[in-house]
């Protein structure tokens, strides 16, 4: 459970956040985040923050093929079938990153760039452009899918 507490460095004082747990009955803190000075505060309380930039971003369809992934293993079957070469975005990434945008908002594959910067799928895959998706999907035969389905239906 966090609880605030005051700490000294120098001739400051600032309010810190503090998680503690027992480790080997012992209690120990295990997370600290400085808060900021008293002075900074009462500026902040007072004045409100003008400078901070806020993004918000589309979570839930997006974790959810996440789960769904772990259940069935649809990324390591595509991987499987298609084969991924190099060190990027596998086959199967990009086509968690279709089925992320068919379910959250879907869009055509020019257009999964401008997506991909409101959803939580860019903190995931930050690496994606939709040329990339392009070039990837079009690895894609009728007879993969059609393997990659019976693979999938016969876990």
């Amino acid at each position: 459970m966090p609880y605030y507490t005051f700490k000294r460095s120098g001739k400051n004082r600032y309010l810190v956040l503090r998680w503690k747990k027992r480790i080997g009955g012992i209690p120990t803190v295990v997370k600290e985040v400085s808060v900021g000075t008293a002075a900074n505060l009462a500026e902040i309380l007072e004045n409100g923050i003008n400078d901070i930039v806020l993004k918000s971003y589309t979570a839930g369809s997006t974790l959810s093929v996440l789960y769904m992934d772990k259940k069935i293993g649809l990324r390591d079957t595509v991987n499987r079938i298609i084969g991924h070469k190099g060190n990027g975005m596998s086959p199967g990434d990009y086509m968690l990153l279709f089925v992320m945008n068919r379910l959250s908002d879907p869009c055509s594959k020019n257009s999964m760039e401008k997506w991909m910067n409101r959803d939580y799928a860019s903190i995931i895959f930050p690496k994606a452009s939709s040329q990339d998706f392009w070039n990837v999907m079009d690895r894609f035969s009728d007879k993969d899918m059609k393997d990659i389905q019976d693979s999938i239906r016969d876990k």
